[in-house]
């Protein structure tokens, strides 16, 4: 079975869980994961302030992963960047 994903450690180490899961890699409930890599606060302590244990996370994933750079397998032309200017209504304005 394969998993595909962006950057999801990057991004956030809660969306690892189900291509852990759907791999058969984690056999915890996804409030244990939570739990167990997420730092709890918050109102009622049930925000997400940050995360630990990265490290057993990349650890675990180096042994499954497969990570690839765009710049390394696209063949892509380099950006454009360019400023277009619209006009605002009124009450766009106001705001």
């Amino acid at each position: 079975m394969i998993s595909m994903t962006g950057t999801p450690l990057m991004n956030n180490p809660l969306n690892l869980f189900i291509h852990l899961k759907r791999l058969g890699y984690e056999k915890h409930a996804f409030y244990s994961f939570k739990q167990h890599y997420c730092i709890m606060g918050g109102y009622g302590g049930y925000q997400v302030m940050g995360y630990k244990h990265l490290d057993q996370l990349k650890e675990q994933f180096e042994d499954i992963m497969l990570r690839r750079l765009k710049k390394d397998v696209l063949d892509l032309p380099e950006k454009i960047y360019q400023d277009e200017f619209m006009e605002m209504t009124p009450e766009q304005e106001k705001i």
